[in-house]
């Protein structure tokens, strides 16, 4: 549906709302008097819009509709306002075409301030498919819009928020929208949504939260809630002792009793620590020494729980002959779960013959699409979950308008691809698409094109061509670009940011993956990576402890650091997520707090992780705070 009429913006877009933002806070000035909650009651007379008007009051929408379509027939002065009045009725009717087809035709600049408000809500409620960013930047909690809207106002904008990757703030939109809903069964269905959407926080988030809201709020109760349960969860405590302790702590709270009761009910279900866990690791081949790091990973967290249940390992061999056999034997020897194997090819053959005996956690993806027996998961590190994380990380910190920069290659274009493909579904525009020779040292013509130095140099040339002389000239980097998505390896990232400022572009936020970053802290040569945002394994970055000695585990496993730590990692998170996966294929909101990101299960199989970011300072990676709406902290 074409969109409402509305006037440019000329602000700068800093943020992806901030321009629609502008628009709103411009028009909504004025008090509302034209809502159907504050029309005057209909009287006797025949007209269109009276006749409309009993009809809306009376919950009869659709003749609502078309009497207010005849009445903007009628009254050209008014009919803006009796088109968005036709348009309410039919959404109020259910009929989402016809409320469309009345809202693309209403001019929003002719309305008032509160249906100048209402059309924005509208235009969001009956185009669900407008990207998150569109969607807030339609939705101005500061709008003059009526009462009776608020519930479906909250209920939107909470779904926008969510999909935008802001859980709290979803969560604080949920609260509010509770606030107004008379119906006991409806508030405990928002309760649900409450505690889905704070469910993607880890605790660490959610205490950090907690803090900055009064103890007394409902807020603070589930974030609280959240934080308490994931901790009993993750340490194997008693579920009920531990919401019964909360609601001792929160007698009055929304929560309770219905969404406590379905959340022990829930949760208590299908998490159980395996007695015999078979392990398939390569011990010779290529993969060898990083199934020896795979390895290291999953004894640390062995041991690190309490070396519960048995771990044997079998030799997986370079291949998938050696795999599948592997597999058997683990199977005929009675295994209660399988780790591995690790080589691609040998996970396709295993995803292929495995059945639901068994259930197994691979340590890579197959390369078909054919579906996996129940209990058979995929889990590795893919580079595109890292990609995913930068796009979502820069949108988050407002870079909207980007471009790329990849290696002329396979792995090149899988990481541009993803990043790409995330990046426009959350709502960014790409400007332009690069790609460079891995073999290369300079790539000034490149980064000229790229940030617009090219284009100025043209104008420069044809200027000086038409006046016949020399112009004076200080090339400018063009201004609409905001940031840089770049895929390299320490050596080309050492030698492209540095060469940005050459090129008039060292202010240009550069955003990459982890493959930029050797796992080793190396000041000297990492000092020309200053600035540079990178998202990796949280055990890479030491943004969280895991409840272990990092130090410690560092020196008894040379692999637990430097170029090695994400395998480590990759194991460590192996071992210690087998007890949920169950648990989060039932909740896939929900995230398992891991070594190598937050890990969740999508499309019933394949754990992917939400990697943390870092930034380097001075040549040293220092880890980035989660992004949180700064605005709705304190609630």
């Amino acid at each position: 549906m074409p969109p409402v009429k509305i006037m440019p913006c000329h602000c700068p877009r800093r943020r992806f709302d901030h321009c629609m933002t502008a628009l709103l806070v411009a028009v909504l000035v004025a008090a509302c008097a034209s809502g159907p909650s504050t029309a005057p009651r209909a009287d006797a007379t025949g007209d269109p819009a009276t006749q409309a008007r009993v009809a809306f009051e009376a919950g009869r929408f659709g003749a609502a509709a078309a009497g207010f379509e005849r009445a903007a027939e009628a009254s050209p002065a008014r009919r803006d306002e009796f088109l968005l009045r036709a348009a309410d009725a039919a959404f109020q009717d259910g009929d989402v075409l016809r409320a469309e087809t009345f809202l693309a035709a209403v001019d929003a600049n002719r309305l008032n301030a509160g249906d100048a408000a209402l059309a924005r809500v509208l235009q969001v409620a009956v185009e669900p498919g407008l990207p998150a960013h569109q969607r807030l930047g339609l939705l101005d909690p500061t709008g003059a819009l009526d009462d009776s809207y608020r519930p479906l106002f909250h209920r939107l904008r909470a779904e926008a928020l969510l999909e935008s990757g802001q859980p709290y703030a979803s969560a604080v939109e949920r609260v509010r929208l509770g606030a107004l809903l008379p119906d006991p069964a409806r508030r405990a269905a928002n309760g649900q949504e409450i505690l889905g959407a704070l469910q993607q926080l880890t605790t660490e988030q959610a205490r950090r939260l907690m803090a900055l809201n009064e103890p007394t709020s409902e807020i603070h109760g589930w974030l609280d809630l959240v934080a308490t349960v994931k901790d009993a969860l993750f340490a194997g405590r008693s579920l009920a002792r531990t919401v019964a302790d909360w609601e001792q702590r929160y007698p009055i709270h929304p929560a309770a009793p219905d969404v406590t009761a379905q959340l022990v009910e829930d949760y208590g279900v299908g998490v159980s620590a395996p007695r015999l866990i078979a392990v398939l690791l390569p011990e010779s081949g290529n993969l060898a020494a990083a199934g020896r790091s795979v390895r290291d990973g999953i004894v640390t967290a062995f041991y690190g729980q309490g070396a519960l249940g048995q771990l044997r390992f079998y030799d997986s061999g370079p291949g998938p002959t050696d795999a599948l056999n592997a597999y058997r034997r683990a199977a005929a020897d009675g295994a209660d779960v399988i780790i591995g194997p690790l080589d691609r090819a040998a996970v396709t053959a295993l995803i292929l013959e495995a059945d639901d005996a068994v259930p197994v956690l691979a340590l890579n993806y197959a390369t078909v699409n054919a579906p996996a027996a129940a209990g058979v998961f995929q889990f590795g590190l893919l580079p595109e979950d890292e990609a995913r994380a930068a796009a979502e990380r820069m949108l988050a910190d407002g870079i909207d308008r980007a471009v790329t920069l990849t290696p002329n290659s396979a792995w090149g274009d899988r990481l541009r691809d993803a990043f790409t493909d995330h990046y426009l579904a959350l709502g960014g525009v790409i400007f332009d698409t690069s790609v460079y020779a891995e073999s290369a040292n300079d790539f000034g013509a490149t980064l000229e094109r790229i940030v617009g130095l090219q284009a100025a140099q043209d104008r420069r040339r044809i200027l000086e061509n038409d006046l016949g002389q020399r112009v004076n000239f200080v090339p400018l980097r063009r201004p609409d670009l905001d940031g840089l998505f770049l895929a390299a390896r320490p050596r080309e990232g050492r030698l492209i940011k540095p060469q940005l400022a050459f090129h008039s572009a060292g202010d240009l936020p550069v955003y990459a993956t982890s493959h930029v970053y050797a796992g080793t802290v190396d000041t000297e040569r990492d000092k020309d990576l200053e600035a540079i945002r990178f998202c990796d394994a949280p055990w890479v970055i030491e943004s969280q402890g895991f409840g272990l000695n990092l130090p410690e585990a560092r020196e008894t496993f040379s692999s637990a650091a430097g170029g090695r730590a994400r395998l480590f990692a990759l194991g460590y998170d192996a071992y210690r997520v087998l007890p949920y996966l169950d648990w989060l294929v039932r909740f896939p909101e929900n995230r398992f707090p891991g070594a190598t990101g937050r890990l969740r299960v999508a499309d019933g199989s394949r754990v992917l992780r939400s990697p943390d970011c870092a930034t380097f300072v001075r040549g040293r990676p220092r880890p980035v705070e989660p992004t949180l709406d700064e605005d709705l902290l304190a609630f």
